[in-house]
């Protein structure tokens, strides 16, 4: 694979000489180059490049659309979440774009209002790549499981379960959604008091020939999580028992 970079790297490089860096085909040539580009190759700074094909009036939508999304995640790896959500609004804001390029902007803006802590605005885009037609149904699962686990971190049990039940009741699913989505709802089961229906989940999801390591991982967390709770609740009602013998001895003397 990184020789194959390599080799497409070089045949950007010689259309971008050929055709002259102002004309479009070069910019749209440094565009990609730079998305494959190694990280010690300097040439061309990402940054500058995205920007410069935004800024090309000339260039279709749909390319102004992925510089947008590609430099708004130069913003998040910064930091600077306020800038990210303006790219992402830019995207959405074109007339002539994919679907793919759409679902990116709501699914990454979502991400960044989240990371800024405006919670709702980062439903309400999850919310809107539900009802869009084009969004393909993968994507829209993957939006799911994003708004379920937003519920379970504001303690909204009863949506997150909704979202992850959906999840696992569509028949179009990226590989290892159902697990994920499975490992989720076995930790809302937990947290809401329903021990047997975490570990039949729990149960399932690592039996799901598709589960991916960092599931698997998750899952074993929530097993350790469910497993102390377990042993919390025993501890306790044996305290309680001893106190309430403890207390009928008292009461005889």
């Amino acid at each position: 694979m990184f020789q194959d970079n390599r080799f497409a790297i070089k045949q950007f490089d010689a259309a971008i000489a050929r055709a002259g860096k102002n004309s479009l085909i070069a910019k749209m040539a440094m565009h990609n180059r730079v998305i494959l580009q190694r990280v010690d190759d300097d040439r061309y700074d990402p940054f500058e490049v995205f920007t410069m094909m935004i800024d090309s009036h000339d260039a279709p939508d749909e390319l102004r659309a992925c510089a947008f999304n590609n430099r708004a995640d130069l913003y998040v790896e910064r930091g600077e979440h306020d800038h990210a959500i303006g790219d992402r609004s830019e995207v959405l804001a074109l007339k002539e774009t994919s679907h793919d390029r759409r679902y990116i902007a709501s699914f990454r803006r979502s991400r960044s209002y989240s990371a800024t802590g405006n919670m709702q605005a980062a439903l309400d885009d999850l919310s809107r790549i539900l009802e869009i037609w084009d969004i393909t149904p993968h994507q829209k699962a993957e939006a799911r499981l994003e708004r379920a686990a937003i519920m379970r971190n504001l303690e909204r049990w009863d949506e997150a379960r909704t979202g992850l039940e959906a999840v696992l009741a569509s028949k179009y699913l990226f590989e290892g959604a159902r697990a994920m989505a499975l490992v989720d709802l076995a930790d809302v089961s937990r947290r809401t008091g329903d021990h047997a229906q975490a570990e039949n989940l729990l149960s399932k999801a690592i039996e799901d020939p598709e589960i991916c390591e960092e599931t698997l991982i998750e899952a074993m967390i929530v097993s350790g999580l469910l497993l102390e709770d377990t042993m919390t609740w025993r501890a306790r009602a044996n305290f309680g028992g001893r106190s309430s013998l403890h207390q009928a001895q008292v009461s005889t003397k």
